[in-house]
């Protein structure tokens, strides 16, 4: 998949955008020249631009005040008023170190690991492939090397409620960890945030227990769907649920090697995938990494 597009799923155009914001914003209000000052608004749209197309999920409100407050600075004379300088500069930071938060890998607790828990998965087809054999899905690299039993309930073209029908049809063990892997198909159909909001819910809410330790892959997002991502967020603290950042996801989908067909995964982009549940479950990888499986 082509870096830009990754680049902006992930949400690091977010901070790439925040960075030129601050930058522009305190050289600007030292420039003086015509030329230094038209250049300078060109930085302050660009990192604007960058940070607005990331979708990065910030409440509506905040976005308002963000982009408000910089819009402002293009105006040459409110660019130079050291006020507006820096609450431009410090809100910027401010969203950039919250957003931080976000983008840390959470890992399976060492007591828990220790027990051996079966391994649930609920996915789509980034996770269960095309089912015509065009590579060994990271479900089945995990079951090949560990220790655990691994319950693959991915399924081509699922969506979050298909999802919690198909949960529905099978006993669950009663103490497990789950990965979930969905969404993509809910943002790209026809649902609407409010119907992906109403089914996460019932799916997250049928899984929590106490004995359920529940991993969610955080939806890469394309512009102007921050609401999907604000309500993934939302309903993970409600339920407990750990949320793997999307840039985890959207660099699996980096390069033109690790996928098919740009969505879904060759041999490459399933060792990727794998890669990064064993960092979740707190496996050790250099062992599991089995590129040659698909030969």
């Amino acid at each position: 998949m082509n870096f830009f597009v990754v680049f902006i799923a992930s949400g690091q155009s977010f901070f790439a955008g925040a960075l030129l914001i601050v930058c522009a914003t305190l050289v600007g209000a030292k420039a003086r020249s015509t030329w230094s000052k038209r250049l300078d608004s060109l930085v302050l749209f660009l990192g604007l631009l960058l940070a607005i197309l990331s979708a990065t999920p910030l409440p509506i409100f905040v976005w308002l005040v963000l982009c408000g407050c910089t819009v402002c600075l293009f105006r040459r004379s409110l660019s130079t008023k050291k006020w507006l300088v820096g609450l431009v500069c410090t809100m910027w930071c401010t969203a950039a170190i919250n957003e931080t938060r976000w983008q840390l890998t959470p890992q399976l607790p060492q007591q828990i690991r220790r027990q051996n828990l079966p391994l649930v998965v609920l996915a789509d087809s980034v996770t269960a492939g095309l089912g015509e054999g065009e590579a060994i899905t990271w479900p089945q690299l995990l079951a090949s090397k560990s220790e655990f039993e691994v319950i693959d309930l991915s399924h081509v073209g699922e969506t979050v409620a298909s999802a919690t029908k198909r949960s529905q049809q099978y006993e669950l063990p009663e103490h497990a960890v789950f990965i979930l892997e969905l969404g993509g198909n809910d943002i790209l159909g026809s649902a609407s945030s409010a119907q992906f909001e109403a089914d996460l819910e019932k799916l997250l809410a049928s899984l929590d227990t106490p004995n359920h330790h529940i991993f969610m892959f955080e939806l890469p997002l394309i512009p102007f769907h921050n609401s999907w991502g604000l309500i993934q967020r939302k309903a993970a603290t409600k339920h407990g649920v750990l949320l793997i950042p999307k840039w985890r996801l959207a660099s699996v989908f980096s390069g033109s090697t690790s996928t098919v067909d740009s969505i879904h995964l060759s041999q490459e982009g399933h060792n990727r995938m794998q890669e990064i549940v064993t960092t979740v479950l707190g496996l050790p990888s250099r062992s599991w990494v089995a590129p040659d499986l698909a030969s």
